[in-house]
């Protein structure tokens, strides 16, 4: 692959002014690049069937599909927020729907990409929460939802998330950090990227082994770019 652009955590939600922007910057940058990724939680919730898709998704999920019309590869890391999307979207907005990490080469680099949410192995109540909530009998229940219902359900879990499990959110739990890099570079990935704590660190391990936590996009569009020869870099998006 000749390069990669990546960006985490837009959050996008209903009467949204960040829509515009990020469609714009996927429109314009992303159609620069050979790939773009998106590390998770695209908006504030997401339940993965198209009878569910609410107003302000429209246009970003345009957006995906003009890039892969231009030959753009696409490709979707599942975040806290999204809930099967895989089932709805690969093969149409995406090219690939992770649903919990995906590998690619760029250049002679292996990059791993995840939303970051599995770091924390203390965060049990999250462990079990996820478990419970992508179960296949509560997929189930979902899925017998008409349209406006299977929204307004969306609408009150999206509310109920709100400041769920303060204490696991509230520092960044680096030496579990550490330990899920050293994982992922025990199995032959040089470029760890994950999104989620929505603030940036950078974590080495000697010879070119890197694990990057990006920022979140809303708040700082910002995005990570790796070229062809593995280098990377975060840059910052200006709108026209």
């Amino acid at each position: 692959m000749r390069d990669l652009v990546v960006v985490a955590d837009t959050h996008l939600s209903r009467r949204d002014a960040e829509t515009e922007a990020f469609v714009e910057f996927l429109l314009r940058r992303g159609s620069e690049a050979a790939a773009v990724a998106h590390l998770g939680d695209l908006f504030n919730i997401w339940l993965g069937l198209p009878r569910f898709e609410m107003d302000h998704m429209g246009p970003v999920l345009a957006a995906f599909r003009a890039l892969r019309g231009r030959g753009v590869r696409t490709i979707l890391a599942e975040g806290n927020r999204d809930f099967h999307v895989r089932q709805g979207y690969e093969g149409d907005a995406f090219d690939e729907v992770a649903e919990t990490e995906v590998e690619l080469s760029v250049g002679a680099r292996r990059v791993r990409l995840a939303h970051g949410d599995l770091v924390n192995v203390a965060d049990r109540p999250y462990r079990l929460w996820r478990r419970f909530s992508r179960s296949a009998p509560v997929w189930a229940g979902v899925g017998l939802l008409p349209s406006r219902a299977g929204i307004r359900f969306a609408e009150r879990l999206e509310s109920k998330l709100r400041g769920t499990n303060v204490r696991h959110k509230s520092s960044f739990p680096e030496a579990a950090a550490r330990d899920y890099a050293a994982r992922a570079f025990t199995d032959g990935c040089s470029l760890l990227l994950v999104g989620h704590f929505h603030e940036q660190r950078v974590i080495r391990a000697g010879a070119g082994k890197e694990m990057v936590v990006l920022p979140d996009w809303r708040s700082s569009h910002r995005y990570l770019h790796v070229a062809a020869d593995g280098a990377w870099s975060l840059d910052e998006w200006q709108s026209a």
